[in-house]
């Protein structure tokens, strides 16, 4: 998680968080990837072996851009 909370506080100092904190956007950040990891599993499971990683670049890539767009009110 310190290698996350690094990158997210140089993104943080560009003004990349829309006023989140580091702490709470790496929060987010692996929320999501949590989630999409749990998808993965699910769909292993199911005998469904798609290739996610554009899932995965697509869905990390509108939280980051979400970021500079929606600023924390």
């Amino acid at each position: 998680m310190e290698t996350l909370l690094e990158r997210i506080r140089r993104l943080e100092a560009a003004g990349g968080t829309g006023g989140r904190t580091a702490e709470e956007a790496a929060w987010q950040f692996s929320g999501l990837c949590e989630g999409l990891a749990a998808l993965d599993l699910r769909m292993a499971t199911s005998g469904h072996r798609p290739d996610s990683s554009p899932l995965w670049a697509d869905a990390l890539g509108a939280l980051i851009a979400g970021w500079r767009t929606a600023p924390r009110p």
